[in-house]
């Protein structure tokens, strides 16, 4: 007792150590190495994002109480172990998440067996163990365990999703595990918010492995329903492990091979079934999803079961539930002004101006525009949010001895979409195409040292690729003069025309992890880590401009041309960054008392320029030229100079002053992140918990590097990135409950308040030739405050439930970060106060009914429910209004999913039936500003000039959420 207050009286003076460095120390590195030295002293030794989990307890003998000595703990069906020490007890690190049998054992006593121990990443199961005495060798008794409800060395919210549940519950996609635990709120684009932070605060990890693609923030790669052998989402407080996030931390374990051969082939199809078919054009099509996956995992013939594989291939197809109609190609050609336009201005064969009103009769009414319009469509439906998808995943995993174990995984993926375009419905061919592909490898050294010590190195190599064209080629012939991208009006559909960019980027990230884990003692579990990343970062887009002879003259007919690589159209950068980390961690187990702290520091070197000069960002050249017709001295600038005009003499800036080199090398940046958490049980049935935090991380590429090549268009039209942006940052405090109620059934209580600061905003820079941009600065500020109440019936009677329920105030300056430029671009005031952010949903209730009896049938129903989520309402005269201070409607969805399975001869067949969105609700995303509602606004009626009425553009399936679709599949496994 005397050695545990001790203990927790050094853990206070190091965190207080520790805070006291962070806010007023200039040297990093000597705090990091002050901290590592008084840690040694206080643990006597040391110290991966968590992968597995860890077992501990005691072995008594059951007559006498009296703890037994040597005796031995193994997890059955694996090489993982331990023994007793002098006081009965041991402990197991480095154990993969699954379900296990674990059985201890003694010379003289009876065994006992406990039956399936479910492990978690980074959670302690506690097992005592009681062996009678008995004289025959083979003696055994087996018990079944059941899951405690209370975790408690649970120190901040953590969620857990194992392989079983996904099996059961009604969903297809990552995202749909997700959007159904506490804290996490889906935004009105389908973005993912945790807590109240930007999409862009989140880190996805797989096997250990970053999976975040660091130019936008967001997943890099797809992962498969069938590869999760557990999910974890920590949505508080994290440990000093994990960097790189300031909402919550998504991290994924794979699985990996059995010891026997196991396949499962599964093929489903489906359908939108919706009463909706005046909103939702095409919406009775027939066979709209399809999706074909197979897994198979087991021993690899020839290596003795040393050598194992998982494998699993996803083909899907959807047609998606939007819709265009084919009226008009690229290549039609309308007019709608009062102007005398031909068709041989757009580059086509001539058509003379009928001076049609739009009746199509040919005939001219006075007063109103003359008009003409080709539509040389097929009438057909085409879908305007497809999705095709193949990927594959798995995992190879060689076990070199009973204490090494090296793996190596791959996933890969690609996928060809189209994004729905309310403007292109009658022309869709003119819109874009877009292409993900990526992939995730990694290897794996895995080495453990002892029971209470290992190592692990990771090497990884992720990829991610971007492009968005409408024909890949920029010379392609299909592509028409822009003047044909024809929208009228306004309101108007597009009645010919293509889309005019191009856009392509990847980012190829190295990385390097070294982690060193020991249980020193029973009461400190002490970690150390070192992590390395080299980014390769490739960006292009332009536009296609019509092609021009050597006058300068546009060449007719339209030829397309890619615009040239000094045109402020046509954007390339390449960068290599630079991330590094290190971390210390304990955590301690106590009696009275669990507690993680640690310290993380991060590194961050942009490797790329800034502008010396923000009023001279560009750095112009200029050329005084002496000039050979007058002699007079005139100022070219550099892309206008030509060697006729004259004699150089000198090279100005925009000041007139000599010119130089107007850029500097961006300043590496450095971050240390103190935390800690408290778990304090309060009776074997109740824990409360306690966390603090500071979490920080670089803005994402897209923000770093915009417009690297600092070009500033007329007017008030360009950004550009900042490659000394500081690192965003956020303290978090945490306090929570944990209660079992009854014997099946727990709750846990839990209330957080985040304060962000730093976080990307824009500045408005006026340059010297009276041009203006704005540049991402470090400005904008919010904070969240909410509680989560959360309860679970764990299964019994073949019964499993679930219902969390979560209020949140998400408040800030801005919800995006270029919110500064665009109210500049209005003429509007940007917020000084806090108001809600988009994603600010008050109340949110999830819950998950299972009813199933395993290899015989199943019924899984899971809902959604939210209130509206803030919009800015417009008044009409009325010139300024509150920034998010009205609300959307409120939105509910529930998704239901019934199976039967049966056995053939050893083969498990299983027939099953999804429905998503089971009542057909029209939840609205997106409302007009004037309503507060998707289906009607109030503006003024307009004259629109096109083909639709203006009801017929109002109408916005785009709006809506998806409507109800049903899919009935069949799988076999073995």
């Amino acid at each position: 007792m005397n050695r545990n207050k001790y203990e927790i009286k050094m853990v206070y003076l190091t965190f207080h150590y520790w805070l006291k460095k962070v806010f007023y120390s200039q040297n990093c590195l000597s705090v990091i190495i002050y901290t590592l030295l008084l840690w040694i002293c206080i643990s006597g030794s040391f110290l991966i994002a968590g992968t597995t989990g860890k077992i501990t307890g005691l072995v008594r003998d059951a007559s006498t109480g009296e703890p037994l000595i040597g005796a031995n703990i193994i997890i059955e069906r694996t090489s993982i172990g331990a023994a007793t020490d002098v006081d009965g007890r041991y402990i197991i690190l480095n154990i993969p998440p699954g379900v296990y049998d674990v059985k201890s054992m003694m010379i003289g006593y009876t065994s006992v067996r406990m039956v399936g121990i479910k492990i978690s990443i980074d959670v302690t199961t506690t097992l005592h163990f009681q062996l009678q005495p008995s004289v025959l060798e083979f003696d055994e008794v087996n018990i079944t365990v059941e899951r405690k409800i209370v975790r408690k060395d649970l120190t901040s919210t953590l969620s857990i999703v194992d392989n079983d549940a996904i099996a059961e519950m009604p969903v297809e996609e990552f995202e749909d595990i997700l959007a159904l635990q506490a804290g996490i709120i889906i935004g009105a684009e389908g973005e993912i918010h945790i807590r109240g932070g930007r999409s862009s605060e989140i880190s996805y990890l797989v096997d250990g492995i970053s999976v975040t693609d660091p130019f936008s923030g967001e997943l890099a790669i797809e992962i498969e329903n069938n590869s999760i052998q557990e999910l974890q989402v920590i949505s508080g407080t994290f440990n000093a492990e994990y960097g790189q996030a300031m909402s919550g931390i998504i991290d994924v374990v794979t699985k990996e091979g059995g010891d026997r051969l196991r396949g499962n082939i599964s093929f489903y199809s489906g359908d939108y079934l919706s009463r909706n078919n005046n909103l939702f054009m095409n919406i009775d099509n027939v066979n709209n999803v399809s999706n074909v996956q197979i897994s198979m995992d087991g021993p690899v013939p020839l290596f003795s079961k040393k050598l194992s594989f998982f494998l699993t291939g996803r083909y899907y197809n959807t047609q998606g539930w939007l819709y265009g109609k084919r009226r008009f190609i690229p290549a039609d050609s309308s007019n709608f002004a009062n102007w005398n336009v031909k068709k041989d201005d757009v580059g086509a064969d001539a058509i003379a101006n009928t001076g049609d009103a739009g009746e199509g009769d040919g005939s001219a009414t006075p007063g109103e525009p003359n008009v003409y319009v080709e539509e040389s469509g097929d009438g057909a439906f085409v879908s305007m949010n497809p999705l095709v998808k193949i990927s594959a995943e798995g995992k190879l995993t060689y076990r070199v001895s009973p204490t090494i174990k090296v793996s190596y995984g791959l996933f890969w993926n690609k996928i060809n979409f189209r994004e729905y375009s309310h403007s292109f419905k009658l022309n869709p061919d003119g819109d874009y195409q877009q292409f993900k592909n990526g992939y995730a490898q990694s290897l794996i050294w895995n080495h453990t040292l002892s029971s209470k010590s290992f190592y692990t190195l990771k090497l990884s190599d992720t990829f991610f690729d971007y492009k968005r064209y409408v024909y890949q080629d920029p010379l392609d012939s299909r592509y028409v003069d822009p003047k044909r991208l024809n929208d009228a009006s306004q309101k108007a559909f597009k009645t010919g025309g293509t889309e005019m960019w191009q856009y392509y980027r990847n980012t190829r990230s190295f990385g390097g992890k070294a982690d060193l884990t020991s249980q020193i003692n029973h009461s400190h579990q002490a970690k150390i880590g070192l992590e390395f990343r080299q980014h390769n970062l490739y960006f292009h887009e332009f536009e296609i401009i019509p092609k021009r002879n050597d006058g300068g003259i546009v060449i007719k007919p339209f030829e397309p041309i890619p615009a040239g690589s000094a045109s402020i159209a046509n954007n390339r950068y390449r960068h290599y960054p630079i991330e590094a980390a290190a971390y210390l961690q304990d955590k301690m187990e106590f009696e009275e008392m669990i507690v993680n702290i640690g310290l993380r520091y991060d590194y961050f070197n942009a490797n790329a320029k800034v502008p010396i000069d923000l009023r001279d960002a560009d750095n112009a050249k200029y050329f005084m030229v002496l000039s050979p017709q007058d002699g007079s001295i005139r100022i070219w600038r550099e892309h206008e100079y030509g060697i006729e005009m004259g004699e150089i003499l000198d090279t100005v800036n925009v000041r007139g002053n000599k010119w130089e080199n107007n850029y500097r090398n961006a300043k590496p940046v450095h971050n240390l992140s103190p935390r800690i958490g408290i778990s304090y049980p309060i009776s074997d049935r109740g824990a409360i918990h306690f966390s603090y935090g500071h979490f920080s991380q670089i803005p994402t590429f897209e923000q770093l590097y915009d417009n690297s090549e600092f070009e500033v268009w007329p007017g008030l039209s360009s950004t550009m990135g900042n490659a000394e942006l500081k690192p965003q940052r956020t303290v978090i405090y945490e306090i929570g409950l944990q209660q079992q109620l009854s014997k099946n059934i727990g709750i846990d209580i839990t209330g957080f308040y985040k304060d962000t600061r730093h976080l990307l905003g824009m500045e408005i820079i006026n340059t010297y030739t009276q041009d203006i941009y704005a540049r991402y600065i470090n400005r904008d500020y919010g904070n969240v405050k909410g509680i989560t109440l959360a309860l679970e019936k764990r299964r019994s009677n073949s019964i499993y439930a679930s219902v969390d329920y979560t209020y949140q105030v998400a408040e800030g300056n801005a919800s995006d970060p270029k919110q500064v430029f665009k109210d500049a671009k209005s003429n509007k005031e940007s917020e000084i106060q806090i108001v809600p952010l988009d994603w600010d949903q008050t109340h949110t209730l999830n819950f998950n009914i299972t009813m199933s009896q395993p290899g015989s049938w199943g019924l899984s129903l899971i809902g959604r429910l939210g209130s509206g989520l803030p919009y800015t309402p417009k008044i009409e005269n009325v010139g300024a209004t509150f920034e998010n201070s009205e609300r959307k409607p409120p939105q509910y969805s529930f998704d239901l999913k019934a199976q039967k399975e049966y056995i053939i001869m050893g083969t498990v067949y299983s027939v099953y039936v999804k429905a998503y969105n089971i009542f057909d609700r029209k939840n609205e995303k997106i409302v007009y500003s004037d309503t507060g509602r998707a289906g009607y606004n109030i503006d003024p009626p307009v004259g629109v000039r096109g083909v639709n009425t203006l009801d017929e553009f109002l109408t916005r399936p785009d709006y809506y959420s998806e409507p109800r679709r049903v899919i009935i599949g069949v799988s076999a496994g073995f």
